[in-house]
């Protein structure tokens, strides 16, 4: 059983993909099958909010929620009834998306209908015949081919660019080269930058005014990294979400026993926590060097260094938690401190944002993370002398 937890704690932190403030309820964890490292959804199973990871994933199942999936090879045929994050080496979209979609790979594949915006981010971008967006369409890649229907506006960038389709809004983008097909359509302006004009087929359309910005070699590799960069850094910043997000409801609801004392020992004992917690990460591999050195404690000083990497690692994920716990308590004026998915997702969204201030912010990370690894410590120390 304790290498089954553990296993799945493991398997929480390599979910790739991204959040929805809604997608917590009726959450549903997806192993990956233990030789293969597969994860196959059948079509008749009914799933609410999904979270899966694993080399090979395939979703035949609709998903009636949200879908959070990353994986080597990611296939999914069911339609998604909210929002999709996904993120894969090789990621086909056959089914349809009621919301909006967020992905992130090296090829990408998209034949279903998405009703609201995608943001994608990847190697080669596929919008097929087949697919519609209802919504934008933001896009970074190194080739990118769009064949199917966008009713919103269109930014790409990347290196080469194809549209052969109706476009309902403007596009515009910084790019090496543009091409319209004979069936493009934009709807209102054409607005770019790129090392020379775009190849117009006839019957390509162009309703709005065309602006065009020839551009150097050197600039246009420039502005094209930094488009595709932030295409990737904001994919990146929803799977971050996502690990968080999935890992911390696995502990809140597959490993309770622990996580639930744990967080109440780090907050109702700050100071005690934060000292045991700073205490741990420093000695603790001191400790560790010191029985390597000796040949009858190397075998203890692998467990004391393996148990250590786990307790980091959980109390990194513990620490979002903790501080959602925290911060509800505050601002709702509740007596005690909860533990349920609210914390979770409140606690993700605001911790990744408080990271990302420099120094404060980094330092109410760097202590949530030692009252975290402080009340775990605590709780291993009384089950140990128990």
């Amino acid at each position: 059983m304790r290498l089954r937890k553990t296993f799945l704690v493991a398997f929480a932190l390599m979910l790739a993909t991204i959040f929805s403030s809604s997608t917590a309820m009726a959450a549903d964890f997806r192993a990956p099958d233990k030789e293969s490292g597969n994860v196959t959804v059948n079509k008749d199973e009914k799933v609410g909010n999904l979270y899966t990871g694993g080399a090979t994933i395939t979703i035949n199942s609709d998903v009636e929620k949200s879908l959070h999936v990353g994986g080597g090879s990611v296939f999914i045929n069911g339609n998604v009834g909210q929002n999709l994050y996904a993120g894969g080496g090789t990621l086909i979209l056959r089914g349809s998306v009621a919301d909006s979609a967020h992905i992130g790979g090296g090829n990408i594949i998209i034949e279903g209908n998405i009703a609201g915006d995608l943001l994608a981010g990847g190697g080669n971008i596929t919008i097929s015949p087949s697919a519609s967006i209802g919504g934008d369409l933001i896009v970074g890649g190194g080739n990118v081919v769009v064949e199917g229907p966008v009713l919103g506006n269109v930014s790409i960038g990347g290196g080469q660019a194809t549209i052969n389709s109706k476009i309902g809004g403007s596009v515009s983008g910084t790019l090496e080269g543009l091409s319209l097909g004979a069936e493009a359509e934009i709807g209102r302006d054409l607005n770019y930058k790129s090392l020379k004009e775009a190849q117009v087929a006839d019957g390509a359309k162009i309703l709005g005014k065309t602006t065009f910005e020839q551009i150097e070699k050197r600039e246009t590799s420039g502005d094209t990294s930094t488009a595709f960069i932030t295409s990737i850094v904001t994919v990146a910043l929803f799977v971050k979400l996502l690990i968080v997000i999935a890992t911390g409801l696995v502990l809140v609801y597959l490993l309770k026993k622990v996580t639930d004392p744990a967080l109440r020992e780090s907050l109702t004992k700050f100071w005690p926590s934060l000292g045991i917690g700073f205490a741990a990460l420093v000695v603790t591999p001191i400790i560790a060097i010191i029985l390597a050195v000796t040949v009858a404690g190397i075998g203890l000083a692998g467990i004391l260094a393996t148990v250590y990497a786990l307790f980091l690692i959980i109390a990194k994920f513990l620490a979002p938690i903790v501080f959602g716990s925290w911060l509800i308590k505050i601002v709702k004026k509740k007596t005690t401190y909860q533990v349920r998915w609210h914390e979770v997702v409140i606690g993700a969204i605001a911790f990744t944002i408080i990271g990302m201030i420099p120094f404060i912010g980094w330092i109410v990370v760097f202590v949530f993370m030692l009252i975290s690894l402080g009340g775990l410590t605590r709780i291993a120390h009384r089950s140990l002398l128990r």
